[in-house]
């Protein structure tokens, strides 16, 4: 648990995929929307084929849920940030910068760099570039961002 925000984590179950799908749809829809791609069953199935209970947690803060956040070991030296999602009314107060550090931590633990995708129209893209991110990739709807870990001696 971090103290300082009162954030805290919560694993999620196979049977939780329900309640993440609505923090994923509740997170990103609007911009979704904005970007003409707003297909919720779309979204539902995309979500459900990567959709990894073990890799998920809940965040918390004061005990309360306010987003997911999904990561894991890819390939021989990456750390894979899938999914950062805080819901709207919980933004702009440091969580989502807090469970970042948390997973930050995690790559440099396992001493993998860290690489998450985020789309091309998202808000996500100045937030991984304020934390220290950069580009590293992209694709026609999505920019792939890395941040490199100091490997330890």
């Amino acid at each position: 648990m971090d103290q300082a925000l009162g954030v805290d984590y919560e694993p999620v179950s196979e049977n939780d995929f329900a309640t993440v799908f609505a923090f994923y749809a509740a997170a990103t829809m609007p911009e979704m929307a904005q970007a003409a791609s707003g297909n919720l069953q779309e979204a539902r199935e995309k979500l459900q084929a990567t959709y990894d209970p073990i890799a998920t947690r809940f965040i918390l803060v004061g005990g309360e849920r306010v987003g997911i956040e999904t990561s894991y070991p890819e390939g021989e030296d990456l750390w894979r940030l899938a999914h950062l999602h805080i819901l709207p009314e919980h933004q702009r107060r440091g969580i989502g910068t807090r469970a970042l550090e948390y997973v930050k931590i995690e790559a440099q633990i396992a001493q993998r760099h860290l690489i998450v995708n985020a789309p091309r129209d998202s808000h996500a893209n100045q937030f991984l570039k304020f934390q220290g991110f950069v580009p590293c990739g992209h694709s026609v709807d999505e920019i792939q961002y890395r941040w490199d870990v100091e490997k330890f001696e």
